[in-house]
Parts: structure tokens; C-alpha cells; sequence
């Protein structure tokens, strides 16, 4: 009887320490069937090279792009303007979260600028990099596509 009981707990402990050891098999896959293609939104990215400058910015159609490039660029010897597209989902490109805080101060001992995912870090940012007296500073949110 003891033999018996002792050769089943072997047995049951074996099945359970190969299950333990073996690997998964179920495949894990991306599940896009929620994606649409009236999802995905094309976005514009330009660029222009003046003499005086370089600028820069993002707009939803074509046409705002061009005009926009026309705005940065008037009455200045453009050097280079690229547009460039981008396809993004649609629902990521509104929400909060995903902006992008264009973040610029100038102080008595100089200039700095950068980017920052939150309104908060990018005063952080400016309190960290200013040295001195802060004379000038501001904090450009992306703004939302229509």
C-alpha cells in the first residue's frame, strides 16, 4: 500500500514539475482587428532653412503645411524646406498624455531651450537650466489636430 501511494505522488509530482518547466506555446500575437484605416491619420511635418533661421512645425493637411512654410519663410532667401508625412492613429494624436511641450527661457546668463512630455516638467526644466534672474521664458503645448 505504502509503495503504491509512494509510486502515484511520484507520478502526480512528475506531471506537475514537467507542466511547470515547459514553455508556453500559445503564440502571442498583436490583435489589430479593433484598427481601422479611417483609424490611421496623416499628419505633416515641415521644415524651412532660411538665412535667417531655421523653423519648424506639424500641420494635418498639405495645404496648411505649404502655407505655413510660406508664413516662416516671407521675405527671406529660403535655403531648404522639407515636408515630410506621417501616418499616426487617430485616437493617440488628442490625448493629452502624448503632447509635446516646446519649452524656451532666456536669463541673465544665457539661453536655453527644449521639449518636455508635461506642462509640469517643462517648468521644471526652466527652473533647473536658468541660472540668474529669468528675463523671458514660455511653453508652446502641440496643440490638437482637427
Amino acid at each position: 500500500m505504502r509503495k503504491s501511494i509512494l509510486i502515484i505522488a511520484a507520478l502526480v509530482f512528475g506531471l506537475l514539475t514537467a507542466n511547470a518547466t515547459t514553455p508556453n506555446s500559445t503564440p502571442t500575437t498583436f490583435n489589430n482587428s479593433d484598427l481601422i484605416k479611417d483609424d490611421i491619420v496623416k499628419i505633416y511635418n515641415w521644415s524651412v532653412t532660411t538665412t535667417v533661421g531655421q523653423f519648424s512645425g506639424t500641420a494635418s493637411t498639405l495645404t496648411s503645411a505649404e502655407r505655413r512654410v510660406q508664413l516662416a519663410s516671407n521675405g527671406l532667401i529660403v535655403l531648404e524646406h522639407i515636408i515630410t508625412s506621417y501616418f499616426v492613429v487617430g485616437s493617440d494624436i488628442n490625448k493629452p498624455e502624448n503632447r509635446l511641450y516646446f519649452w524656451e527661457v532666456q536669463s541673465e546668463n544665457g539661453r536655453a531651450k527644449g521639449f518636455s512630455t508635461s506642462e509640469a516638467s517643462a517648468h521644471r526644466m526652466i527652473n533647473l537650466v536658468s541660472s540668474g534672474d529669468v528675463v523671458y521664458y514660455k511653453i508652446v503645448a502641440s496643440s490638437e489636430i482637427k
